[in-house]
């Protein structure tokens, strides 16, 4: 039995609502995988470390928000 008749058969067992969040996934694989092909063909996506430290930026903060950014996520931590 090839994966494609295994995947077939599997997916003949499920449920509707199963069956419904299956097509979405493999949508999504799909989209995906071609997102990612059609990048690296043309030579994005891939962007390599810059090296430098992202603590070049601490205590840089440029505005007079600072307290109420910090506020905001306190007020939101463990929200989801």
């Amino acid at each position: 039995m090839t994966v494609r008749e295994r995947l077939m058969a599997e997916i003949g067992d499920l449920p509707n609502g199963l069956v419904v969040q299956a097509l979405a996934l493999i949508q999504f694989l799909k989209v995906d995988y071609l997102r990612r092909q059609t990048a690296l063909a043309s030579g994005g996506f891939y962007r390599p470390r810059s090296g430098r430290s992202p603590l070049r930026h601490a205590g840089k903060w440029a505005g007079d928000d600072l307290l109420d950014c910090l506020d905001l996520v306190r007020s939101n931590r463990g929200i989801v």
